[in-house]
């Protein structure tokens, strides 16, 4: 089957869009044939040439959905699959696998065989979306205020085949609406090599930049920690630092928050200052959300107080997929707590106020930044 059958069932708007593309193609530029290509190369080549055993189906749907979107014309949505949530299920299976996922416009596709048709199977399925729904309800905390809700979409992978592709219509059209509401307000960010993404000068809360490993927030800046593992750096001579932290799952003593999903809402559980600190953990730090009205905080619970008080936090907090999001920048305010004489729990509780969602820099005459430029901005 050649591409135009392929795409027959795509409604009009979209079949103009990939003919159009098939005609005329963009030509790639030499710096894109030397960098940000190979790079998406080799992502789509781990994420949609892993899938074999016993997955014939889902690969094939994965594969032929990637194909839409890419001849629909959008190249800068990063596909992720084996997409990891932690939930709980009655089995005691500590985390859920969505089978693709694409972040930057908050949609998700799962692939239905013929054992999902047993109504036991339904319900666990009705559960199972139910919990990731409310994990991905909850992740909008993050400053993405005008965000559009997580949808998800269930392709039937045992109807015949025009039924199949209509459905990876739908998910093509969805996502193309998305991406065009993100790039009107603003919140769009495409997805970039870090080549790329220097060159932007800024990087903001609300546009979603992630990092696999710390290791790679501290390559961005251009510093070679040897020591990749631990959660803060300081740039010498500067007012800034890099922090990256992993989120205990609660609110820390933050106003009622409530979230939205399948048609339900769910007010997020808040811990108190004295649970935070009796709360057991095998980690030196454990790190909290706190949202007071308009007002966002991390807290820090630990055994030594701050070492700095008046640097500026260039802050990432690892969330549901494991990475690292910008989350803002944060400063020292208060100790909430220190320790006292026969203390059960000799633990300080340290408070950083988010003072800025974005940050900006230049670029040195080496096309790496200039840590001396670096200045926190609100958008």
């Amino acid at each position: 089957m050649n591409q135009k059958s392929h795409i027959s069932a795509l409604s009009k708007d979209i079949e103009k869009n990939i003919l159009n593309r098939l005609e005329t193609p963009s030509k790639p530029s030499k710096e894109d044939l030397h960098t940000s290509i190979d790079d998406k190369r080799d992502h789509l080549y781990m994420v949609f040439g892993k899938r074999t055993n016993r997955k014939a189906k889902e690969t094939f749907i994965l594969n032929a959905l990637w194909q839409m979107i890419h001849w629909a014309g959008i190249d800068d949505i990063e596909p992720v699959t084996q997409y990891f949530l932690p939930r709980t299920d009655e089995s005691g299976k500590k985390f859920a696998l969505q089978d693709l996922y694409f972040p930057a416009v908050r949609v998700a596709v799962e692939c239905n065989e013929g054992f999902h048709q047993n109504p036991n199977n339904q319900k666990q399925d009705q559960e199972r979306q139910k919990d990731i729904s409310r994990v991905h309800a909850s992740s909008v905390l993050f400053a993405k205020t005008n965000m559009p809700g997580y949808k998800n979409f269930v392709i039937d992978a045992e109807a015949p085949l025009q039924v199949i592709y209509q459905q990876l219509s739908d998910v093509v059209k969805e996502i193309i609406e998305r991406r065009a509401h993100l790039i009107k307000t603003e919140q769009f960010s495409g997805w970039k090599n870090s080549a790329d993404r220097k060159s932007d000068l800024k990087i903001k809360a609300s546009n979603d930049i992630r990092f696999r490993i710390i290791r790679d927030i501290c390559h961005f800046f251009d510093k070679d920690f040897k020591t990749n593992q631990r959660g803060y750096y300081t740039f010498e001579n500067t007012h800034f630092s890099i922090w990256a932290a992993q989120l205990d799952k609660g609110l820390f003593d933050s106003d009622p928050i409530t979230i939205s999903f399948d048609h339900k809402t769910e007010t997020l559980t808040s811990i108190s200052l004295e649970e935070a600190v009796r709360q057991p953990s095998n980690k030196k730090w454990k790190n909290y959300i706190q949202i007071k009205g308009d007002d966002h905080y991390l807290i820090e619970v630990g055994e030594n107080a701050p070492k700095k008080t008046d640097d500026f936090r260039i802050t990432f907090v690892q969330l549901q997929d494991n990475k690292y999001h910008f989350l803002g920048v944060y400063k020292y305010r208060d100790c909430l707590r220190k320790p006292q004489q026969d203390d059960a729990n000799p633990v300080y509780v340290n408070q950083y106020q988010r003072v800025a969602d974005s940050i900006t820099w230049a670029l040195n005459a080496d096309g790496e930044i200039d840590l001396n430029s670096l200045e926190a901005k609100n958008t």
